[in-house]
């Protein structure tokens, strides 16, 4: 590498200067940092699976705006309204929601208008809502594509 560029070691390699014992740890903030990507799986509580990823959205937000667009997944199964995939993205204090919950989608349209007040109390806008029963973008055959 040229004068003033950092040489980035190979994956697994350790890292220069760092205890042996912390090179995962490191390299995952690291992978965070390059990416503005962070993925988790668990449990939300005992019983519960969880999913969740959140980004800082590249395509999102208003380029006037100095205000971070991030974008996230949240997928968890829960005991009484099932699956239930929520994608949200924000822009300063707008939110764009879009719910799949194949067994609760009326529920949660019903109880959309006391999601708005309870966002629009802690400062956030939702400026679109849409749940569905089904994800609403086709899935691609990976034998087709």
């Amino acid at each position: 590498p040229s004068a003033g560029q950092a040489q980035t070691p190979s994956p697994g390699a350790p890292v220069p200067g760092i205890h042996q014992d912390l090179n995962t740890l490191v390299r995952q903030q690291l992978d965070v940092l390059a990416n503005q990507t962070i993925a988790w799986q668990g449990e939300a509580w005992p019983g519960t699976p969880m999913e969740w990823e959140v980004q800082r959205d590249p395509y999102g937000g208003d380029p006037e705006s100095a205000a971070p667009a991030w974008a996230t997944r949240l997928k968890l199964d829960l005991p009484r309204l099932g699956l239930v995939d929520a994608r949200l993205n924000l822009s300063g204090d707008q939110l764009v929601l879009q719910v799949v919950a194949p067994l609760a989608a009326g529920e949660i349209s019903t109880s959309s208008d006391e999601l708005r007040a309870r966002l629009l109390a802690a400062g956030l806008t939702l400026s679109h809502l849409a749940v569905h029963v089904a994800d609403p973008r086709p899935v691609l055959d990976p034998d087709l594509a």
